[in-house]
C-alpha cells in the first residue's frame, strides 16, 4: 500500500500543517480561556475540549476525508490500518514501558494507580 503513495506537493503540505497550526492557535489563545472563564473548568479540561474540538477531530476528518480521496474504502479496517491505529496493550498502558529499562512510567505520563502520581496530586491539593 505504501508505495501507491505519492509525494505531497509544497502548497498543500503547506496547507495540511498551516491550518492546524492556526486552528491550534485558535484553541489555546481564545477557546481556552472563554472555557476556563464562562464554565470554570480546569484549564487542562478545557485544553482537551477546545484542542479536540477545534484541532484533533477536523484533522482526524481530514486524514479520513484524504483516505477516501485517495482510494481507500471507508471501512473500520482499511481507515485503521492506514492511520496505523493500533489497541493499546496492558503492557504499553501502565507499568511497563518496551525498550526501557526503567520498571515504572514517568510521573507526568504515569497511570492513576502509581503511587508516584497519588504523592503528585496530593502535593497539588489544595
Amino acid at each position: 500500500m505504501a508505495s501507491k503513495l505519492k509525494p505531497l506537493p509544497l502548497i498543500p503540505s503547506c496547507l495540511y500543517f498551516g491550518i492546524p497550526t492556526a486552528m491550534l492557535l485558535l484553541a489555546t489563545r481564545t477557546a481556552m480561556p472563554f472555557l476556563v472563564i464562562k464554565t470554570g473548568i480546569l484549564p487542562v479540561v478545557s485544553w482537551f475540549c477546545a484542542g479536540g474540538m477545534l484541532v484533533f477531530l477536523p484533522i482526524f476528518t481530514a486524514a479520513i476525508i484524504a483516505h477516501h480521496t485517495e482510494g481507500g474504502e471507508l471501512s473500520i479496517a482499511d481507515i485503521t490500518g492506514r492511520l496505523r491505529i493500533h489497541p493499546m496493550n496492558r503492557r504499553i498502558g501502565c507499568g511497563h514501558w518496551e525498550g526501557s529499562s526503567r520498571s515504572s512510567p514517568p510521573m507526568a505520563l504515569s497511570c492513576p494507580s502509581h503511587t508516584g502520581s497519588q504523592r503528585f496530586r496530593t502535593a497539588l491539593s489544595p
